[in-house]
């Protein structure tokens, strides 16, 4: 039986959500646009170069601010992971392709359910894609219903749709750019 309208929407929306951020996504390359250098140096102020008196540490004010130390990047929420497959996600159910690279996971309880998400990249032709979450949800008891016209997914639920995954392949940068997320029950 197929999710709910609401349900398959709400999904869908997600995982596109999540593959347009994906697509997004920063390889960490020092020539990436618009990232700020954490290492740049600051420049002394105008009327420090003009001042003709001998060089000496000046404290630490409002005026004449230390140099920052390098910024830590952001942590990933809890319940997610950048790189990796965060601990609780449901590997058994959902794994990441064999030749994929993870870009990101979560795992969120939410009740009884566990809200779950999986971002990566493959060069697996997008319908094997599709078609190695199938050869894992359709026995465990899921019945499918196929993507929106035009795109490569699908959206799979069981329980009268109160667990719903969706799976969503975007082709890009020679690769598979894929994302699969929904509302499972825990444990």
């Amino acid at each position: 039986m197929p999710a709910p309208a609401p349900a398959r929407r709400a999904v869908v929306a997600g995982a596109t959500t999540a593959l347009l951020l994906l697509a997004g996504c920063s390889d960490g390359s020092p020539d990436d646009a618009g990232s700020p250098s954490p290492s740049a140096p600051t420049t002394p102020s105008a009327d420090a170069e003009a001042s003709s008196a001998p060089a000496e540490p000046a404290p630490e004010t409002a005026e004449t601010p230390a140099e920052a130390p390098a910024a830590p990047e952001a942590a990933p929420p809890a319940g997610s992971a950048v790189g990796a497959v965060v601990e609780g996600y449901p590997v058994d159910l959902l794994p990441p392709l064999p030749d994929a690279t993870v870009r990101l996971t979560s795992a969120v309880p939410a009740g009884d359910l566990l809200q779950v998400s999986l971002a990566a990249a493959t060069p697996t032709p997008a319908d094997a894609v599709v078609a190695f979450y199938r050869d894992r949800l359709v026995p465990a008891g899921f019945a499918e219903s196929p993507g929106p016209a035009g795109a490569t997914g699908a959206t799979f639920s069981r329980g009268g749709g109160r667990e719903v995954v969706s799976v969503a392949v975007v082709s890009a940068q020679g690769q598979q750019q894929y994302t699969v997320g929904g509302t499972i029950a825990a444990g």
